[in-house]
């Protein structure tokens, strides 16, 4: 399995897309318990989507089929379940009857991303983004709020443990203003 995806790391730098992803499939097949080649090759799909000229969602399917094969071997992994959200995201901004039940894949599998790591203030952002294409402005401003919460409690960890020195923000200051504005945004609205 190693050594086919060392295989498909060259094919990749070679250009040769489908070679790697058969690379990849055939390490998949000899290591049926690992995902790391099946978490791999969505990654792979997913980059040619980026890199295509136009938006193929034939990529973003396969993608998906692989972060689901992933997650059967490995359903612990807060991270397959992280890329598989963005493929949904992805997939509901296709011009496509679906949609709305990719934006739903999208929330459900945020959950469950959350679930497996719910201190990540950025996965709590991303549902709540979620939450407010859906409607479900309570929601969404329910998890800006905690996003906010890991935030400050990461800050103020730091600052304990090291007095002094310039604060590092996990979820980044201007991902962290965002959600604040989001909040009073939502906030607003959401009062009669």
């Amino acid at each position: 399995s190693t050594a086919g995806i060392r295989q498909a790391h060259q094919a990749i730098s070679d250009g040769q897309f489908q070679q790697a992803h058969n690379l990849l499939a055939a390490a998949a097949e000899e290591d049926y318990l690992s995902p790391a080649a099946l978490f791999l090759n969505s990654r792979l799909y997913l980059q040619r989507f980026y890199t295509a000229d136009s938006k193929r969602a034939d990529l973003l399917l396969d993608s998906e089929k692989s972060l689901l094969a992933a997650i059967e071997r490995n359903g612990a992994d807060f991270k397959n379940f992280e890329r598989l959200t963005k493929v949904y995201n992805l997939l509901a901004e296709i011009p496509m009857p679906q949609r709305a039940d990719y934006l739903k894949k999208a929330s459900d599998s945020a959950w469950r991303a959350v679930e497996r790591y719910p201190g990540c203030a950025r996965l709590r952002i991303e549902l709540a983004r979620i939450a407010e294409k859906l409607g479900k402005t309570d929601h969404a401003i329910e998890q800006y709020k905690k996003a906010i919460d890991i935030e400050d409690s990461y800050r103020r960890q730091f600052r304990i443990m090291y007095p002094g020195r310039e604060i590092f923000s996990r979820l980044g200051k201007e991902k962290y203003q965002t959600a604040k504005q989001r909040i009073k945004s939502l906030c607003q609205q959401a009062a009669p």
